[in-house]
């Protein structure tokens, strides 16, 4: 490493400035009228600039900024607010020709031929100077760093082609990250789309009839949520004080249900409560939990486990007949026609609430059981491949960590 160089921020930057907006601010895009205008909501926390919903400065406020004027490849970093320290490069879109940024956010630009703009994305970037940054923050009520914390930001800089080469590495396993994202996301929406379609078409069904919940097949029928629960119960009401790490029981909480409709069992804590009280609301496998407070009709499936599970006061526990498949009715309370009807049950206030009663009012489109079954099938297909892509992009994420440690601090060298 003795061609490496050991400096600071402020050496190998020819420019650090904050932009400018005018008074009353600026304003949501409208048709691309006005000129972009980024700040730190257009910073991700994971160090991606996210370009939809930039606002606008009027044109002739921003052809007379002298400075926050942007230039392909420059580093933005957040100067203040809670998440300070932020950090993305801005790559300019096509059809782009001016943006600026406003006074939350600072630009970089290196010195030609000393720092690589993307090596210094992906070092700011990195654990090596999140730390430092920390360090350096001021204020509590408004935290913020000055334009003085690039002295006290230490680097090591390899050449010029080695940083280029670091860049070049880190730089396409983001590129993979980034894809494997968009994977995600349209597995998701294909998935919302298949849940709408087939709970209320079904599999191979070709003769439909009118309901109140639209066309359905003709072999289907609409029927209550009475009449395919026996029972709706809502959890027992106790003390905080009964939460024991040592408990004999664990409480399934509103904030205990994933946006993938699955308890994240994990998390659900622990409460030491009476034996009979635990008999009396014990959840057995294949019951629903419904979340009847705040984030109304949030539900899922309970899979049996090693230690009792019972619902908070704030849910109830929905016991499923032989008539319903309990996955399939999850489904179903995912699709839009069934977030229509909770709405309207919804009782609005300071907290929502949607009474138990009305639950079993909900009207779901219900084919036999069999074809419920390859309906559940059909969808858990697509859950897996989502459940696949996440777990490749928790492994990307993993190496992309473990890479820029090694590279950025010279632990592991790249051939150039």
């Amino acid at each position: 490493m003795s061609e490496w160089k050991s400096t600071t921020l402020k050496e190998i930057l020819f420019i650090i400035e904050s932009g400018s907006r005018p008074k009353g601010g600026v304003r949501i895009g409208e048709n691309n009228k006005g000129v972009p205008s980024y700040g730190g909501e257009n910073i991700s926390m994971n160090g991606e600039m996210l370009y939809d919903k930039v606002r606008t400065v009027p044109n002739e406020f921003a052809l007379g900024m002298t400075k926050g004027i942007l230039d392909d490849k420059d580093v933005l970093i957040n100067k203040d607010g809670a998440n300070t320290g932020k950090t993305a490069i801005y790559n300019r879109p096509v059809g782009e020709k001016i943006s600026t940024i406003n006074e939350h956010l600072f630009r970089l630009r290196c010195k030609n031929g000393t720092a690589d703009q993307e090596f210094l994305f992906h070092y700011l970037n990195s654990e090596l100077a999140k730390k430092q940054i920390l360090l350096l923050i001021t204020g509590s009520a408004q935290p913020g760093l000055n334009s003085k914390f690039t002295e006290f930001v230490k680097i090591e800089l390899p050449p010029l082609p080695e940083q280029k080469k670091i860049a070049e590495i880190l730089s396409g396993i983001d590129k993979l990250i980034e894809n494997i994202k968009l994977k995600i996301k349209k597995l998701e929406k294909l998935k919302i789309s298949l849940i709408n379609n087939l709970i209320q078409k079904g599999i191979k069904n070709y003769i439909f009839k009118d309901s109140e919940l639209g066309k359905i097949p003709n072999n289907w029928d609409i029927v209550d949520f009475k009449d395919i629960f026996s029972k709706n119960t809502y959890g027992p009401r106790f003390n905080a004080s009964n939460y024991a790490q040592d408990g004999n029981v664990k409480t399934i909480r509103g904030t205990d249900i994933l946006e993938n409709f699955n308890i994240n069992y994990e998390q659900v804590p622990l409460a030491k409560l009476d034996t009979e009280m635990i008999s009396n609301h014990s959840l057995n496998h294949g019951d629903i939990v419904m979340i009847t407070t705040a984030e109304c009709g949030c539900s899922a499936v309970f899979n049996q486990q090693n230690i009792p599970y019972i619902c908070s006061a704030y849910a109830i526990r929905l016991e499923p007949n032989k008539k319903v498949n309990s996955n399939f009715c999850i489904y179903f309370l995912q699709s839009e026609i069934a977030k229509r009807q909770i709405q309207k049950f919804v009782r609005k206030g300071t907290v929502s609430n949607l009474p138990g009663s009305d639950v079993m009012k909900i009207r779901i489109p219900l084919p036999k059981i069999e074809e419920q079954n390859q309906i559940v099938s059909s969808l858990k297909a697509i859950e897996e491949l989502i459940k696949y892509s996440r777990n490749k992009l928790k492994v990307n994420l993993l190496l992309k960590n473990s890479l820029s440690q090694d590279l950025l601090s010279g632990h592991k060298r790249v051939n150039v």
